[in-house]
């Protein structure tokens, strides 16, 4: 199979021509976007973009003509088109406020600012040859990937070939059976018409949605993923078995003067056929009329039981009879699911003034409360600038008031529940449990309740489960996928699994930077594939250079594998506490004193995060051994490890994240002369992981470091080793290979053959990675971190 042709994907014209857009000078053959000179890091799907608006200009370029243009036959959505417009404004530093190059036209779609001029070959000053990578470099590029995201299989060219387009989403086979009793409500079409009829045209479908997903025994898909269709031409069929639903509802909307038109067809997405159709000519203010009509005609067409006391059960109504105060709720969900930050002020804004409309309205309470509770996370608690329990605090007011409002929001107590999840983690259980009888097919409760139970590790196969039955509702949200992976990894330590459900989300989308900094993660630790993690940690740091936790992941991978300056210009982009860099910097410098001091730093500021467990148990036994204050390294240790006693008998109190805490704290006590109590609690870590590991379903590669660590402090050497070679099998070991060779309790096994042969296959492991990095730097695939920025 021959893939197309990637300049095919846009209109047809000369491969080698160069247009000038203002100061800008865009040349089709190199692939690339340059101002005064220098060029700007344009990704290709950016590229692209930018090429379909040149074509078409000076006219106005629709979403629906953008995703015919650049993603031609795939499933993508115009809130895809969006987010990539801002990607290009980025790269171009295009400020939309007052656009200088890409403008958006509301309602309509894009348009270039300035005129496009078609440069003479020859009349343009080129760039020197090796300062701007033509074509075969860009696709050179992404092809490293393919073995990075291990799709190089028969068949899968598109990265190399298309370089970030979409690709279809795996659907179910033609031949299985949809699920009878399951629907999804697709946007409806904006037919025009007065103001606010775009914003009706997602408001009716969605409450409509929300109607039917509190029938009992039904399946309603959720609107991220039922509205991903929205301006595709797509086979109802084919959207079927994308959402693996039998039934599908679709419609349009145009408003004229004071009148509403809405038109509705229930399709049998096994046939195709249309089994209920009407439309609808109401006033504007009866349209909370029609969206109870048309779900309860709905719910009959399928077949549904609805007698007089289960419909008005079931199909509730949206909760105001203000229109203006409707139209302001609309208005402010639409911005809230717009999931960006920057549109959280006006989707306050627009909430509060739903409710000061209405001030019954239970459904804008719940959303205000997750839109506030969504401002304090980013540390701006809104615009009162409250500080964030204060924030937390004032949303969980806005949910107790949603359910005095209406009892049956299953929404407002999932939402509380997420306010609870980190205070009262029962509490939040209930509410969770609570929430979904009331709206079983509310996603984001199970996602929540899944949350919930991964806490406990008594748990986390139940949290799966929860997370697939999320899944299953919204089937097309890549963030449900990068969890279920998350908890692959962090539950039973499937690092396997976790690729292949990472690796499949970015088959679909490979910008997706969640799915980029957690794939790898996995290469770093689970794989020993520490080139790969690097390549693809600094993919994402390049389109999301905000992302902290992107950027500590690379300063991981680039500690794996001894390069501290490296990681050391990554960590200056980390900046939620300074110790953070200071400690892993710090032990891999082997600094005692001061690793030591990072790490208590660390711990007195709170949580800490499951990764820093090695180097802070390292760093603080480093610190005890230069300075001899053992007193302080046992306090400390003990609390963070939470370890307890009952008379001479140890008590592990908490989750046991790795263990290693645990074991060093038992090392710190040996080195104080308290040996009894130190094997006491060496013997109950060995009891404490064996559990974990057998009953539940811990990954042991999480476990296997501390009880390594144990069996060597209880004068159990070989066992000590057969834990470490195990490790090494299941590819964990290379990462943390500079961390074990001087770990202080296997001092006792650098004199054996098989240790020191473990860790020098280990040391090649991560010699082989490095070679291969280098490579990637010399061949322009990433940037050379080493002298800093």
């Amino acid at each position: 199979m021959q893939p197309p042709n990637p300049a095919e994907t846009v209109a047809n014209r000369p491969l080698a021509a160069v247009f000038r857009l203002d100061d800008l000078v865009v040349d089709m053959g190199r692939a690339t976007v340059t101002r005064d000179g220098r060029e700007l890091p344009l990704p290709r799907l950016s590229f692209d973009l930018l090429v379909a608006l040149i074509d078409a200009a000076p006219r106005i370029v629709s979403p629906d003509e953008l995703m015919d243009r650049v993603w031609p036959g795939l499933v993508v959505n115009p809130e895809t088109v969006s987010q990539r417009i801002k990607l290009l404004r980025d790269s171009l530093e295009d400020d939309p406020k007052s656009a200088r190059y890409v403008a958006g036209v509301r309602g309509r779609g894009y348009r270039l600012v300035p005129p496009v001029v078609r440069v003479e070959t020859g009349k343009e000053p080129a760039l020197p040859a090796a300062a701007v990578p033509g074509r075969a470099a860009l696709v050179k590029q992404w092809a490293w990937l393919i073995p990075v995201v291990a799709i190089a299989a028969a068949g899968i060219w598109f990265l190399a070939a298309r370089e970030g387009n979409e690709v279809p989403i795996e659907q179910p086979a033609a031949g299985e059976a949809l699920p009878a009793r399951s629907v999804a409500v697709l946007a409806f079409e904006d037919r025009g018409g007065a103001a606010g009829t775009d914003i009706l045209a997602q408001g009716i479908p969605e409450t409509v949605l929300y109607q039917l997903s509190r029938m009992p025994g039904l399946t309603v898909i959720a609107r991220g993923s039922s509205f991903a269709f929205q301006g595709q031409r797509e086979d109802m069929r084919v959207i079927g078995r994308k959402l693996n639903v039998r039934y599908l509802l679709e419609g349009s909307v145009q408003t004229a003067g004071n009148r509403l038109r809405v038109t509705s067809s229930l399709i049998d997405a096994h046939s195709g056929a249309s089994i209920w159709s009407k439309q609808f000519d109401p006033p504007l203010q009866d349209v909370f009329a029609v969206q109870d009509e048309i779900a309860i005609e709905v719910a009959r067409a399928m077949r549904l039981t609805l007698d007089a006391e289960s419909s008005g059960a079931a199909v509730s109504r949206v909760g105001t009879t203000s229109y203006e105060g409707y139209m302001a709720f609309l208005r402010g969900r639409a911005l809230l699911a717009s999931v960006r930050v920057a549109d959280l002020p006006a989707a306050i804004e627009s909430l509060t003034t739903a409710i000061r409309l209405d001030p019954k309205f239970a459904s804008a309470y719940v959303l205000l409360a997750r839109a506030r509770a969504a401002m304090a996370d980013q540390k701006r608690a809104g615009d009162s600038q409250e500080s964030h329990p204060q924030a937390i605090e004032s949303a969980t007011q806005l949910l107790d008031e949603a359910i005095k409002l209406d009892p049956q929001s299953g929404e407002a107590y999932v939402e509380r529940g997420y306010l609870k999840m980190y205070r009262d983690v029962a509490a939040a259980d209930a509410d969770m449990r609570r929430g979904l009888e009331l709206a079983p097919n509310y996603a984001r409760g199970y996602e929540g309740l899944a949350a919930v139970m991964f806490q406990s590790v008594a748990r986390r196969r139940e949290a799966l489960e929860m997370i697939e039955k999320a899944r299953r509702l919204d089937p097309l949200d890549p963030r449900l996928d990068v969890i279920k992976a998350d908890y692959l990894l962090w539950g039973s330590g499937d690092t396997a699994q976790a690729a292949q459900v990472l690796e499949a989300v970015l088959e679909r989308d490979p910008l997706y930077v969640p799915a980029l900094v957690r794939l790898s993660d996995v290469r770093w630790c689970g794989a020993g594939k520490h080139a790969d993690s690097v390549a693809l940690a600094e993919q994402a740091v390049a389109l999301d250079p905000g992302n902290e936790p992107a950027w500590r992941q690379l300063a991981f991978s680039y500690l794996g594998m001894g390069e501290d300056d490296a990681a050391e210009s990554a960590l200056r982009h980390v900046t939620d506490n300074p110790a953070y860099a200071s400690l892993l910097l710090s032990v891999a410098r082997k600094n005692s004193v001061k690793a030591g001091e990072a790490a208590y730093a660390l711990i007195a500021a709170g949580p800490t995060y499951p990764q820093l467990e090695p180097e802070i148990a390292l760093a603080i036994r480093m610190h005890a051994r230069k300075t001899g204050d053992y007193r302080r390294a046992i306090g400390v240790l003990e609390e963070w490890a939470a370890v307890s006693w009952d008379g001479d008998d140890p008590v592990l109190e908490g989750q046991l994240d790795l263990g290693i805490g645990v074991a060093a704290l038992a090392d710190m006590m040996m080195a104080a002369g308290q040996r009894d109590r130190a094997r006491a609690l060496l013997e109950e870590l060995l009891t404490e992981t064996d559990m974990q590991i057998g009953r539940y379903g811990r990954g042991e590669i999480w476990l296997n470091d501390g009880r390594a660590m144990a069996f060597a402090m209880l004068g159990r050497p070989a066992d000590a080793v057969a834990t470490l070679q195990r490790q090494a099998e299941l590819g964990f070991l290379s990462h943390r290979w500079m961390l074990l060779d001087v770990e202080p309790t296997f001092a006792s096994l650098r004199t054996r053959p098989d240790f020191r042969t473990l860790m020098e296959n280990a040391r090649g492991i991560v010699a082989r990675e490095r070679e291969q990095l280098e490579k990637m730097r010399v061949e322009g695939l990433v940037p050379d971190r080493r002298a800093g920025d």
